[in-house]
């Protein structure tokens, strides 16, 4: 009788087991991260990122130290914000709506939404010079053009 190897080590399969693996440990370590931790961790990291490209450009000379400083602290607020709204929403999407299917990706989904949306408005509250809020130039480039 053959003997048919179901767990073939193509690259392929390879390469999907990997990703399953990897998406099942992403999936326990979110269950474990409270929103308010998440979303601690996601303003030190893009608070550093956000430093970074404001660093930049006030070396370029396009924002003051002052404004390079004041639009690192509100990104990184509001990335943060943004991220601990948005996994909370996951997390009662979750619990509430999909007890049974909690693997679901409408719950992702909710919190991917939930995440965007109050970021753009964070934005636009906040005066940041985003494209869907009508602005579009720098502090620096207005004063300068004024």
């Amino acid at each position: 009788m053959e003997t048919i190897d179901y767990y073939s080590q193509g690259v392929a399969s390879r390469t999907a087991y990997g990703v399953g693996r990897g998406a099942r440990a992403v999936q326990v370590a979110a269950q474990r991260i409270s929103p308010l931790k998440a979303a601690a961790a996601v303003a030190v990291a893009w608070g550093a990122i956000a430093g970074l490209t404001n660093y930049r450009r006030c070396k370029k000379g396009k924002l003051t130290k002052k404004e390079a400083l004041a639009v690192t602290a509100n990104e990184s607020v509001g990335m943060g914000l943004a991220a601990g709204i948005g996994l909370f929403a996951d997390a009662l999407v979750k619990t509430y709506v999909f007890t049974a299917a909690s693997t679901s990706v409408v719950p992702f989904a909710v919190a991917v939404a939930v995440t965007g949306t109050t970021k753009i408005t964070w934005d636009c509250m906040t005066g940041k010079n985003m494209m869907w809020c009508g602005r579009s130039k720098t502090p620096v480039a207005a004063r300068n053009e004024a």
